[in-house]
């Protein structure tokens, strides 16, 4: 339609109705020209990297750059099928000795911005999951942009591991906290092995634009920006399948241990859960902090909730049976 119609027809004495429609017709075309792309560091994620382009492609996103950082599995070959079917834009290998993953995304920022014209980043792990309540990214970030804010920040919601589900169809996850006094009686009882890190914990992960970007940091907790209007979000949950069951338990402290030796030793914050891994103690410490005494608690706390948001999206758009 065309620009100077639409506001003579605004400006004419025509029904309310009509201005509505026209007001949403609007909305709605720049919404939909809004560009959406979204950023992914990835190594040896055959398990889920396809399961997750397609849902968040599915979910509004125009279309993924991922970095691939020495992966041996199929993830590669799963990647470069994705690319033909043109869900995936752009595929940068990396072979560098270091995890450089700030200054990849920055690279894959700058890519989106200029080659591909992308308005919004979205940045997330092979376990992230991004599910807007509008069943549209898009039309839940267009919301916060129209209001004049660069960055939405999301926080994470973990995955409680049920080691009898299918990937991405578990149903429990840490959604709340635990009061302090039901705490101290918890941890009175000595025949429950209670792990206080169960409680949950912030960890934002942020949306922005690309016209305001300075740089992200690693792990895209937080982003630098021009003239920083940041807003939180209400309208998109971050599910993170950060652990599953036991077997993606094992899997993520391999790669943990893998990645630790290209970093500062500052710099690596599961050294615990390495020291496990290296020791064979990592399914004993497993059994016992996610052990069916731990959960029955944790739920009658409030603090695990059943939530099948993601899985029933997939099963909808038919990604999984």
């Amino acid at each position: 339609m065309d620009k100077q119609l639409i506001k003579n027809i605004l400006k004419s004495p025509v029904s309310l109705s009509s201005r509505k429609y026209l007001k949403n017709y609007i909305k709605e075309k720049k919404m939909n020209s809004m560009k959406l792309i979204m950023a992914m560091v990835v190594k040896n994620e055959e398990d889920l990297i396809e399961k997750n382009i397609r849902f968040h492609c599915a979910m509004g996103v125009d279309g993924v750059i991922v970095t691939s950082h020495n992966s041996t599995d199929s993830t590669n070959e799963i990647l470069e099928k994705l690319k033909q079917e043109g869900l995936v834009l752009e595929i940068i290998y990396k072979s560098s000795p270091l995890h450089e993953h700030h200054v990849w995304v920055n690279q894959m920022v700058k890519i989106a911005r200029k080659k591909y014209k992308a308005d919004w980043i979205l940045n997330a792990d092979a376990d992230e999951f991004y599910y807007s309540k509008d069943l549209n990214l898009k039309k839940s970030i267009y919301k916060y942009s129209s209001m004049g804010y660069n960055v939405i920040w999301v926080d994470s919601i973990f995955s409680f591991p049920e080691d009898d589900c299918k990937d991405l169809e578990n149903k429990l996850f840490i959604t709340g906290f635990i009061p302090d006094f039901q705490r101290e009686i918890i941890l009175k009882n000595k025949d429950i092995p209670f792990y206080t890190r169960k409680l949950k914990a912030s960890c934002p992960k942020v949306i922005h634009t690309t016209r305001d970007f300075k740089s992200a940091t690693d792990g895209n907790h937080w982003v630098k920006m021009y003239k920083h209007r940041q807003v939180e979000s209400i309208n998109i949950n971050l599910y993170h399948y950060n652990c599953r069951n036991y077997k993606s338990y094992e899997a993520k402290a391999k790669r943990w241990m893998e990645t630790s030796r290209l970093l500062p030793d500052k710099k690596c914050p599961e050294k615990h859960i390495i020291s496990l891994y290296e020791s064979g103690k990592l399914k004993e410490h497993y059994d016992k902090e996610y052990s069916k005494e731990v959960l029955s608690v944790m739920i009658n706390c409030g603090a695990v909730t059943t939530d099948k948001s993601v899985a029933d999206f997939l099963k909808y758009k038919k990604i999984i049976d």
